[in-house]
C-alpha cells in the first residue's frame, strides 16, 4: 500500500533486556533492527521479526517493513510479533489516542499520548528537549546534512510496553519519529539519535540499500556518545562473533548492524570524516555504487571494492601504524573471529564464504623455515591477503596473493618462526563461493653470504688499504657451501679467512645451501698498496754563495718523488702544500720539510733541510707608546716609550740623539722632555746597514703652576669677613705661553680667567686651576672668601598680630629674625641690652623695645624702637553706698573710688535700679528715690584700654517716711543759704578732680594726654 505516493516502510526500535537509565548509553546488546519480511530469530540477543498488527499506529496503515531495536533474551521464538496500540497490555486500540503539544523546543514539538502509561515527567520532556536540540539536532544535520523542515515532530506513544519495540520512523509521517513512553527513560536519547539519522536518510535518499542507511544509524550514535557507547560495542560484538556475513544484505542481525556500522566509521577514519559521510548521504547513487562516486568527487581514486580486502584486514588485526594506517581503527576496538586456528604445520583445508565478506584463519608454529600459504577459489571476485606478525614490529607486514587464471595462488613469508611469530590468511571476495587453502613449511630462501673486512673501510685514501685487509666470509644458514674467486680466475672453496693481495683486484663469492638454494653472487673491489714512497731535494745552486753558510742569491728549489705519488712541502713548520714545480727559497732563515704520499695514501718519511737567505738590508722598525700624541698639536703629555726593532731576525739597532754619540739599542727608550730628534737604523749579521731614519719627539708633561693673590691680603671684618669687596688676581707660570686659568665661584662650570675680578657678597669657594695648549692641567685649587659689606637687617614677628597702635589682649609673643651670621639684640624701656637667644613676650603695661643686629663681619644694624600697650586683665568695680535703708525724698551717696585697675580707670557706669542711669567720669553720685520699694544698684568701669569690669550691685530698701509731725514741735532745722553754698562748691571740686584722673593715661609714643 502506498500513502501520498510513499510505499510505507516503518522503523521501529525493539527492546528487549533492561537498560541504563536516559543518557547513560545503550547496554552492550541492545540492536536497531531492520526487517524486510518475514525471518527468524538467530542467536541470542539478535532477531528478525515480521511485523504484524502495525496499522494502528501513529501514521502507520500497513507496514511492509520495520527496522526493530533488539536486545537481550528472544521475545518470540517464531511467528509474527504483535505489537499493541495502547501500551504493553495489548488491549484496546487507536480509538481513544489523543496527541497532546507538550513541550516545544528549537527543533522540536514534544507530543505525548494522553494514555500514554507510564506518563512521561516534565524532567523527561524536558532533558529529551534539551539533548535533542543540544546535541542531537546539531550533530545529526552536521554529519549527514540539513532537512527541509526547522524542526521535527517527538511522538511519546505507548506501543508495546517496556523492553519490547523502544520507537520507529515510518516514511508516511516522513517529520516525525516515535518512541514509546515505557523506553524513554532508559535509552531514548539513542533512539532519538538513531532514527533521527532514517528521517534524515530518508529525505536526502530514499530508497538508500538498507545496510548503508542501518550503518549510518549507529554511526549517529557513535559520534554523539562515543564509540565506547553500549550500543555501538554490542553490534560489533555481533559481527565479532559472526564476520562471515553479506556487508550487503541486510538481514536484521545483529552482526548485520555490527558490520555495517564498522564499515561506516571505517569510511569515517580513513576517506574524510564528517564531510564524506555528509557527501554519501546526499548522493543519489546506493550502496557500493554511492560510496565509488562520493570518494570519486572527493578526490580519491579508492573504490568500494578496493576498499573491502583492507576493510577486511583491519577488522582483525586493527592496527593503523602499518604501511599508510588502512589496516586499523584510530578509537574502535575491533577483533573479528577466527574461522581456523592451527598451531602446528602442514594444514590442507577447504572453506565457503559469503559474499562481501571473509574468513580469516590464523597458522603458527613456525621454526626458521618459510611460511608457504596457498589458496584455491571455485569463482573469481577473492582478494586473498596474508598478514605476517612480528612482535617488535619490524617485519610486521601485509601480502597481497595474486592469483591466476585458475584462482589460483600462494603468499610467503620468509623465516616462519624467527621473523614473523604467527600468519593470518583473509579471504575476503565479492562473490560466495568456496575454496580451498593450505600452509605449509618449506625452504624457498637462499642463503644470504656475508663478507666481513678488517679494516672494515679502506684505511688510506681513494680506497685503497694501506694495511693488507683480511675477509671473512659467513653463510646465513649452517651447512652451506661458500665459494670464492679473485679476478676471475677458477673457483675456490671458502675455509679460512683470506688476505687480499697487492694491488688492485675484484673478489667474488656466493654460498649454495642444503636444499640446492643459491645465493646471488656478490663481489668486493679491493685497491692494497701497503709501500711508502720517497722524495728526493735538488737546489740550484748546489751551494751557499755567501759567508757562514748563507746565501746571497736565493736558490732554486725542485722536489721529485715515484710516479703517481704527489708530494708536500711547508716552510717552518707551516701548513703542508702540494708540490706542483720548482720554488725559489723565500729571505731569510727557514727549514724546508717535504715528504711523499702515493695514491694508496702511503706517506714516506718527511726531509728537513735548512736555507740561510739574506739578499737585502734590513730595516729598523719603531713604535710609539703612546703610538700618538696624547696633547695637543703634536705634543706628547706623557713621555712616550720608544721601541725599535727589525725586519730581519739577528739584525743589531744602533741610534743617537740629535748631535749625541751613537749608541747600540738594547732596550725600550724614553723620549726626554722638550722637543728633540732620534736618528736610528738596523744591522744584520752580515754587515749591511739600513737606512737612517729619524722621529721628531714634542714632549712635555708638566701642567702649569698658578697662584692666586687677594687685595686687600687680608679681611678687613671681623672674623675673616671682608668688609670691602676683595680683588682677585690668578697668575699663570709655564714653559708654554699660551697657558691660561680657568675658575668658577660655588661649583658652576668654569670659565676662562681674562684678569682681577671682584670676589661677590656672601660667602664662597673659588675653584681655578690652569691649563696648556698641549692638554696639560693642574690640579684645582680652592678657597672660600667671606665679603659682607652691608650691615644686617632684623625682622620683628609679634603673635597675635599688631593691634594697629591700640592694646594687646594678651602678652603678645615677640620673635627676632636676623641675617645667617648675625645676632640679634634686644632692651625693654631703655635698659640695657641684651643678646637674643630665643622668642619672649611683652609684660603687662606700657613698654618700648628698642633693638637691632651685628652681624660677624662687624656691621651693625641701627638702633629700632616699638611701642607694646599690653592690658591683659579688666578692672575691678567697687560700690560704696551711704545708706542700704532710706526714705523716699532722701538724699543717698554713691562712691565707685574703691575701683582699680593697674593701666588706670577712664569711665564709670551705674544704674539706680528705679530706670535711672549715669555714665561718666564721676566716681561718686548723689540720687534721691521718689518711691518706696527694693533696689538694686548695678556698678561697671571701663580702663583706658576700654576694658569693661564684671558689674558689681548693691541692695537697698526705700520707705515712706512717717507722717509729719505738727509744724512748730518736729523737723529738721533748715540750711541756711551760706551753708547750702558751701556744700555745693565742695561737691564740684572732687568731681573735677576725679574728672582729671580718668583721663589721665600715656601714648604710644610716650607723651601724655
Amino acid at each position: 500500500m502506498r500513502l501520498g505516493g510513499w510505499a510505507v516502510m516503518l522503523a521501529a526500535l525493539l527492546v528487549a533486556a533492561p537498560a541504563p537509565a536516559l543518557g547513560a548509553g545503550t547496554p552492550a546488546g541492545s540492536t536497531p533492527v531492520d526487517s524486510a519480511g518475514a525471518g527468524q530469530a538467530n542467536g541470542r540477543g539478535s532477531f528478525w521479526f515480521p511485523v504484524g498488527n502495525l496499522s494502528g499506529l501513529p501514521g502507520v496503515e500497513e507496514a511492509r517493513a520495520a527496522r526493530l531495536w533488539v536486545s537481550g533474551e528472544p521475545l518470540l521464538a517464531s511467528g509474527a510479533l504483535e505489537l499493541s496500540q495502547d501500551g504493553g497490555s495489548g488491549e484496546g486500540g487507536t480509538g481513544g489516542r489523543a496527541m497532546e503539544l507538550k513541550l516545544s523546543g528549537t527543533h522540536c514539538d514534544i507530543y505525548v499520548d494522553s494514555n500514554a502509561r507510564p506518563y512521561p515527567s516534565d524532567n523527561t520532556l524536558q532533558g529529551l528537549v534539551s539533548e535533542f536540540d543540544g546535541r542531537i539536532w546539531p550533530n545529526n544535520t552536521a554529519t549527514f546534512g540539513n532537512i527541509i523542515w526547522s524542526s521535527i515532530d517527538i511522538n511519546i506513544v505507548n506501543i508495546d510496553g517496556t523492553w519490547g519495540v523502544g520507537g520507529y520512523f515510518t516514511p508516511a509521517d516522513p517529520n516525525a519519529v516515535y518512541i514509546d513512553c515505557a523506553d524513554i527513560n532508559y535509552w531514548g536519547y539513542q533512539i532519538l539519535a538513531h532514527e533521527f539519522q532514517h528521517l534524515q536518510h530518508n529525505q536526502k535518499d530514499p530508497d538508500e540499500e538498507l545496510w548503508l542507511n542501518e550503518g549510518c544509524a549507529d554511526l549517529a550514535i557513535a559520534v554523539i556518545y562515543g564509540q565506547n557507547d553500549g550500543t555501538i560495542t554490542g553490534h560489533v560484538d555481533g559481527f565479532e562473533s559472526n564476520p562471515d556475513n553479506d556487508l550487503t544484505v541486510f538481514q536484521n542481525q545483529m552482526y548485520d548492524y555490527g558490520s555495517a556500522y564498522a564499515f561506516v566509521q571505517y569510511l569515517w577514519d580513513h576517506f574524510g570524516g564528517q564531510s564524506t559521510i555528509r557527501s554519501l548521504v546526499a548522493n543519489k547513487g546506493n550502496g557500493a555504487q554511492g560510496i565509488d562516486d562520493t570518494l570519486s568527487t572527493a578526490g580519491h581514486s579508492e573504490t568500494f571494492s578496493g576498499i573491502f580486502p583492507d576493510w577486511c584486514v583491519a577488522n582483525r588485526i586493527d592496527d593503523n601504524s602499518l604501511d599508510r594506517g588502512q589496516y586499523g581503527y584510530p578509537v574502535l576496538n575491533i577483533r573479528v573471529g577466527l574461522a581456523g586456528d592451527y598451531s602446528s604445520l602442514p594444514v590442507c583445508a577447504t572453506g565457503d564464504v559469503h559474499r562481501w565478506a571473509a574468513d580469516c584463519y590464523r597458522f603458527r608454529g613456525g621454526n626458521t623455515l618459510d611460511l608457504l600459504v596457498g589458496l584455491s577459489a571455485q569463482k573469481t571476485g577473492f582478494s586473498p591477503r596474508l598478514f605476517g606478525l612480528d612482535p617488535s614490529g619490524a617485519n610486521t607486514t601485509v601480502l597481497e596473493i595474486r592469483l591466476d587464471g585458475n584462482q589460483s595462488g600462494e603468499g610467503l613469508l620468509r623465516a616462519f618462526g624467527r621473523d614473523f611469530t604467527e600468519a593470518l590468511l583473509f579471504t575476503p571476495t565479492s562473490t560466495a563461493a568456496g575454496y580451498d587453502f593450505s600452509a605449509r613449511l618449506v625452504d624457498r630462501t637462499p642463503p644470504m653470504t656475508t663478507a666481513t673486512v678488517f679494516p672494515p673501510e679502506p684505511d688510506g685514501s681513494g680506497g685503497w688499504y694501506v694495511r693488507a685487509p683480511t675477509i671473512t666470509l659467513r653463510s646465513s644458514e649452517d651447512g652451506s657451501r661458500i665459494l670464492y674467486r679473485w679476478d676471475g680466475s677458477a673457483e675456490e672453496e671458502y675455509s679460512a679467512p683470506l688476505t687480499a693481495p697487492e694491488g688492485e683486484h675484484s673478489f667474488g663469492f656466493y654460498s649454495v645451501d642444503q636444499s640446492g638454494n643459491r645465493d646471488a653472487d656478490r663481489s668486493l673491489s679491493f685497491r692494497v698498496d701497503t709501500i711508502a714512497p720517497e722524495a728526493r731535494l735538488e737546489l740550484s745552486p748546489a751551494l751557499p754563495d755567501g759567508d757562514q753558510g748563507w746565501y746571497l742569491s736565493p736558490p732554486t728549489v725542485a722536489l721529485s718523488t715515484e710516479e703517481n705519488a704527489t708530494l708536500f712541502f711547508a716552510w717552518d713548520g707551516g701548513i703542508m702544500a702540494e708540490y706542483e714545480g720548482p720554488v725559489t727559497a723565500p729571505e731569510g732563515r727557514h727549514r724546508l720539510e717535504f715528504y711523499a704520499v702515493d695514491a694508496a695514501g702511503n706517506e714516506g718519511a718527511t726531509i728537513s733541510v735548512d736555507l740561510l737567505i739574506d739578499t737585502r738590508a734590513p730595516a729598523a722598525l719603531a713604535s710609539l707608546s703612546p703610538a700618538v700624541p696624547d696633547g695637543a698639536p703634536g705634543w706628547y703629555r706623557t713621555r712616550p716609550t720608544i721601541t725599535i726593532g727589525t725586519d730581519e731576525p739577528g739584525a743589531r739597532v744602533f741610534y743617537r740623539w740629535e748631535d749625541t754619540d751613537v749608541l747600540a739599542y738594547l732596550r725600550p727608550l724614553e723620549a726626554p722632555e722638550g722637543t728633540h730628534r732620534l736618528h736610528y737604523w738596523a744591522q744584520d749579521p752580515a754587515g749591511n746597514n739600513g737606512t737612517v731614519q729619524d722621529l721628531l719627539l714634542r714632549v712635555d708633561t708638566l701642567p702649569p703652576a698658578d697662584r692666586l693673590s687677594v687685595e686687600p691680603r687680608a679681611p678687613d671684618g671681623k672674623g675673616g669677613w671682608w668688609r670691602a669687596r676683595p680683588t682677585l688676581t690668578i697668575t699663570v707660570e709655564d714653559a708654554d705661553p699660551a697657558a691660561s686659568a680657568f675658575y668658577a665661584w660655588d661649583g658652576a662650570e668654569p670659565g676662562p680667567y681674562f684678569g682681577p675680578f671682584k670676589a661677590p657678597e656672601g660667602v664662597h669657594t673659588l675653584v681655578w686651576y690652569s691649563t696648556d695648549t698641549r692638554g696639560n692641567a693642574g690640579n684645582e685649587s680652592r678657597r672660600t672668601i667671606m665679603v659682607d659689606t652691608l650691615p644686617p637687617e632684623t625682622e620683628i614677628l609679634v603673635s597675635p598680630a599688631d593691634p594697629g597702635g591700640w592694646w594687646y589682649r594678651v602678652e603678645p609673643g615677640i620673635t627676632l629674625v636676623t641675617d645667617v651670621n648675625a645676632q640679634a639684640w634686644y632692651s625693654w624701656d631703655d635698659g640695657p641690652l641684651q643678646a637674643y637667644t630665643g622668642p619672649f613676650t611683652a609684660g603687662e603695661g606700657e613698654h618700648v623695645l628698642q633693638f637691632h643686629s651685628r652681624d660677624a663681619a662687624g656691621n651693625s644694624e641701627r638702633l629700632r624702637r616699638q611701642e607694646f600697650l599690653v592690658d591683659t586683665a579688666p578692672p575691678v568695680a567697687a560700690l560704696a553706698l551711704s545708706s542700704r535703708e532710706l526714705l523716699v525724698g532722701d538724699l543717698l551717696h554713691l562712691d565707685a573710688s574703691g575701683s582699680s585697675d593697674l593701666n588706670g580707670l577712664e569711665a564709670y557706669s551705674i544704674e539706680f535700679g528705679d530706670g535711672g542711669r549715669r555714665t561718666g567720669t564721676e566716681s561718686s553720685w548723689q540720687h534721691v528715690y521718689e518711691s518706696p520699694g527694693a533696689f538694686v544698684v548695678v556698678l561697671k568701669v571701663r580702663d583706658v584700654s576700654g576694658s569693661w569690669s564684671e558689674p558689681v550691685s548693691a541692695n537697698l530698701t526705700v520707705a515712706m517716711p512717717p507722717r509729719p509731725p505738727p509744724p512748730a514741735d518736729q523737723g529738721r532745722p533748715a540750711l541756711t543759704p551760706t551753708q547750702a553754698l558751701l556744700a555745693l562748691v565742695a561737691v564740684a571740686a572732687v568731681a573735677a578732680l576725679a574728672a582729671v584722673a580718668l583721663r589721665r593715661r600715656r601714648r604710644k609714643d610716650g607723651t601724655e594726654e
